[in-house]
């Protein structure tokens, strides 16, 4: 039962309750991380154990008296006095443009991040391109073309997934 009371705690305020006992949130460091270091007892070696145990007794008394913890649980006891109309969250539907020029977006974002990968990436498929294209025009139209089109049709669809693996190498 006490987890739960932790668990469904309002979120909102952390930042400043945690500023206001002392215990502020260092600069670039991600604040749930920082937090849970300091509610976190230390069982390395025995003079840490107590410093942290007195530490997250301090915090659970502190959480215990602030107005967070009275707050949860009038929170918990609304949605506990009675049948409650059950809350579903529906996805709108996103418009398939709308999908596609924000996988775009992200996909130039990604790719502007790291400019050498992305000229490596830019020449391999050109180069790729380029031998496709030298050998495509080659083909005659006997049955040797025939399965040379069908191997021309399986280097296209793999080509791209065996240059994405060198580049994950």
């Amino acid at each position: 039962k006490q987890w739960y009371q932790r668990r469904v705690a309002i979120t909102a305020g952390m930042v400043q309750h945690f500023n206001s006992l002392g215990y502020p949130c260092p600069l670039y460091a991600n604040p749930l991380d920082h937090y849970v270091d300091l509610g976190t007892i230390d069982y390395r070696s025995e003079s840490t154990q107590l410093k942290t145990s007195d530490s997250v007794e301090s915090l659970k008394k502190s959480f215990m008296e602030s107005a967070i913890h009275s707050e949860t649980q009038k929170q918990i006891q609304y949605w506990k006095s009675g049948p409650r109309e059950n809350v579903v969250f529906y996805r709108t539907k996103a418009n398939k443009h709308e999908i596609m020029r924000r996988m775009i977006q992200r996909l130039q974002l990604n790719l502007s991040r790291d400019s050498s990968a992305l000229t490596m990436r830019l020449s391999q498929l050109f180069l790729f391109g380029f031998f496709m294209f030298a050998f495509f025009f080659r083909i005659g139209s006997n049955q040797n073309s025939m399965q040379d089109r069908v191997g021309f049709l399986y280097e296209i669809s793999c080509g791209p997934i065996f240059i994405g693996m060198f580049n994950a190498i």
